[in-house]
């Protein structure tokens, strides 16, 4: 296990607060990718470094020093800052979800496609579940950081916004009578909703069969009910 110091750790709440993430779950994402270590090389031919395994063009992007590189000497408080730059740089943005970050660092920007296999046959859609509450590595990462200082996983989690069109976050697998019926599940019905359809790239809305029916119904009866009690309609 990685021996974070107290400085470590408040630097990597420091930046996930600014992302909009879940600590525990950026934490996540960098034992994913480096084991929190800060001078790591790895990928395909050892070509990729750092905390989130930069590539060369990328760490010229993020504004790493190449002398820091070359001696091996960045901490993580000191390469946080170019993590941070680099993601907001290809595209995410605050209060975006974990996969949306996940995304960015696998395929290069927040609505890559979630089942293209890197080198190493890694996927986001299937390592998004490790990566929020409950999943393996979230949990190591909340071992690893420990309590961290205004934080509260019960008061301060933000749900991750993947919709329930995702298949890396829908665990039913029981296959559905009705095709919407896994799309729209737990939402309210008659109210319109915008969810991302990662197999189509779209936004799709909610059924409102049941609101629209039920408003055409009640304007029959009251249309129904003028005439009887009015048959000349004001016209003689």
């Amino acid at each position: 296990m990685a021996n974070l110091s107290a400085a470590d750790k408040a630097a990597i709440k420091a930046t996930a607060d600014r992302l909009g993430l879940d600590p525990y779950s950026f934490g996540a994402i960098l034992q994913q990718e480096s084991g929190f270590r800060p001078n790591v090389w790895g990928g395909q031919g050892g070509k990729y470094y750092g905390l989130i395994q930069f590539g060369g063009p990328e760490r010229q992007e993020a504004g790493l020093d190449p002398e820091k590189i070359k001696s091996g000497s960045y901490t993580i408080p000191e390469q946080l800052p170019a993590v941070e730059r680099w993601l907001r740089g290809r595209g995410f943005e605050t209060g975006m979800s974990p996969q949306k970050a996940y995304a960015t660092i696998l395929g290069g920007n927040p609505n890559a496609n979630i089942y293209a296999e890197d080198s190493f046959g890694t996927t986001v859609a299937a390592t998004t579940q490790k990566l929020l509450p409950g999943g393996e590595l979230y949990k190591y990462s909340k071992g690893l950081l420990g309590p961290l200082d205004g934080y509260n996983t019960d008061v301060n989690r933000v749900s991750d916004p993947v919709p329930p069109t995702d298949p890396a976050t829908t665990t039913n697998t029981t296959p559905p009578t009705d095709p919407d019926a896994t799309r729209y599940q737990g939402l309210p019905e008659g109210v319109a909703y915008a969810a991302y359809d990662p197999s189509k790239y779209k936004l799709v809305e909610n059924k409102t069969k049941s609101l629209r029916d039920n408003f055409v119904n009640n304007l029959k009866n009251q249309l129904l009910m003028n005439v009887l009690q009015n048959p000349f309609g004001g016209l003689f």
